[in-house]
């Protein structure tokens, strides 16, 4: 594939896909999964820290005001009791 075509399918800025061609460029190997749902998977994971004041990011199902179903949501950990 040439350089020139690199990004056609979906809009990236140039300077984006510099600065990825260069991340890319100085891993070892590439990643075996290049799907958003991997990507997005692992920067979860990525965010599972647990603090002295608990974890930094909460999971929540939250229920839609029409009370028909329901949608995932994260949040910032925020301790009330401070």
């Amino acid at each position: 594939m040439s350089l020139a075509n690199l990004g056609r399918k979906k809009f990236i800025s140039q300077a984006a896909l510099s600065s990825l061609l260069k991340e890319l460029n100085e891993l070892p190997e590439l990643p075996e999964t290049t799907s958003r749902s991997s990507v997005k998977r692992a920067r979860d994971a990525e965010m599972k820290i647990v603090t002295p004041l608990g974890p930094l990011m909460i999971e929540r199902e939250l229920k839609l005001a029409s009370g028909e179903g329901t949608v995932d949501a994260h949040s910032v950990f925020f301790n009330n009791d401070l």
